[in-house]
């Protein structure tokens, strides 16, 4: 099983620019954590528009779902930079409750969203 996370490169209550990225943490046999380096949180953001129109949620759903204001969806949306990593953290989990999958860039290609068969 693959459990998100963040890294940061740096403290900071707001992310900057390849500051932070979303990671998924591995856990081995012997209880280490291994994280992996993914995306960046300004590039998450920009996936969050797509990733709830995939769910069918509108933005006052999704705000509820994740417990932050209408008004951070939107600058979430907007990938303003400075709303705090917290908060995107919220929306993301909210967007994978509703069964979305955040699928990591490769050489190939950039990261995208994508819908879970078993959610």
């Amino acid at each position: 099983m693959i459990i998100y996370g963040l890294y940061a490169s740096y403290g900071g209550a707001q992310f900057r620019n390849e500051s932070y990225f979303l990671v998924p943490l591995l856990t081995t046999s012997k209880g280490f954590v291994l994280a992996l380096l993914m995306d960046t949180i300004p590039s998450l953001m920009k996936l969050i528009k797509a990733a709830r129109a995939l769910a069918g949620a509108s933005q006052d759903e999704l705000a509820q779902e994740a417990g932050v204001s209408r008004q951070i969806i939107i600058r979430v949306e907007a990938a303003d930079e400075t709303v705090t990593v917290d908060a995107v953290e919220k929306v993301r989990a909210a967007l994978e409750r509703k069964s979305v999958v955040f699928i990591p860039s490769t050489a190939e290609r950039g990261p995208g969203v994508a819908l879970s068969k078993t959610g």
